[in-house]
């Protein structure tokens, strides 16, 4: 069904096309570009969920996904992650969730913001402190996408920057959940 819409686009001529009708395409592309994240969210989610890695023939997701779509490990993890912000959730009761950041999701759902907007956004609640109550994080997240929806992504990371010092004045507070959220190994190759 979408191979149908892409052999459509791709066989039709674009020669006799006025400059501002191929803009036009070319904005219709991007928007859709920026949609289709959205729907790969709701499948990695929904194999987070419900699917056996072992039975797809690896020992977990990331390598599933490494091997079906013949994509690098960190491109894996960085999907997984997604999916985990921006993706359907699921509550232990079985009862559906809202994506973690809901507005950041419903904007890249409309394709009115792109996959830097996204990394950068998703960056921020990354390193928000856990101090920060949620009715700061959610109108922190409301104002990050109407920005997002008119900047380009330097200018959203210069928001972004801007606003994480406002939250955080007196830096990170020293207190051990907070570092032990922040702490991280890292195995490979020395």
């Amino acid at each position: 069904m979408i191979q149908d819409g892409y052999a459509a686009l791709a066989e039709a001529g674009i020669d006799t096309a006025t400059h501002t009708e191929l803009l036009d395409m070319l904005g219709e592309l991007e928007t859709l570009t920026r949609q289709l994240p959205s729907q790969s969210h709701r499948i990695i989610a929904r194999l987070e969920r419900g699917a056996s890695p072992v039975e797809l023939g690896a020992k977990n997701l990331c390598e599933v996904l490494v091997h079906r779509l013949r994509i690098s490990r960190g491109e894996a993890r960085r999907r997984q992650s997604d999916a985990a912000n921006l993706g359907p959730r699921t509550a232990l009761t079985g009862q559906p969730l809202a994506p973690a950041l809901p507005k950041v999701a419903a904007a890249q759902a409309e394709g009115s913001i792109n996959a830097e907007h996204v990394q950068i956004l998703t960056a921020f609640f990354d390193r928000l402190p856990t101090l920060i109550d949620v009715t700061t994080r959610e109108q922190a997240e409301s104002d990050l996408v109407r920005a997002a929806n008119g900047l380009v992504p330097d200018g959203l990371r210069k928001d972004a920057e801007r606003l994480g010092a406002l939250l955080e004045q007196d830096g990170p507070q020293p207190d051990g959940a907070e570092r032990a959220r922040r702490r991280f190994v890292t195995i490979g190759r020395q």
